[in-house]
């Protein structure tokens, strides 16, 4: 969905801002994401607080440009093209992180694409913000 003004960037930017330090705090404890377990991407070695924090600030600026629509949407492209051709992200192979993805089951698959419709139909019907 489009945003369609200031506040909803506002209110878009402060979700990034507390997942930032959530991401790190589940990485640098168990090693994952509620996203990464559900698509079976293994980052390592484990990482520290700060690591894991560094590398999702990177993952914010250089993979999503700050949240900044459209050119957000270039990055992300950008970095999905790396991803594929290279197998990793510049963030993840700057502070020298191996990712591997692994086999990723029906189940899991159908999982996933409720979560993304939900993430798109929900604010649609006005059930979220």
């Amino acid at each position: 969905l489009p945003l369609t003004s200031w506040s909803d960037f506002a209110v878009m930017w402060t979700g990034f801002v507390v997942w930032i330090p959530l991401e790190a705090i589940l990485m640098a404890t168990t090693g994952t994401t509620p996203g990464k377990w559900l698509l079976r991407v293994t980052v390592s070695p484990r990482m520290s607080f700060s690591t894991s924090l560094n590398r999702a600030v990177q993952a914010f600026l250089k993979g999503m440009c700050g949240g900044m629509p459209l050119i957000g949407l270039i990055m992300m492209y950008k970095a999905y093209k790396r991803l594929q051709e290279h197998g990793i992200t510049n963030w993840d192979q700057s502070i020298g992180l191996t990712v591997t993805h692994d086999t990723i089951g029906p189940l899991r698959i159908a999982a996933t694409a409720l979560i993304t419709a939900l993430s798109f139909l929900l604010p649609a019907l006005g059930i979220i913000r």
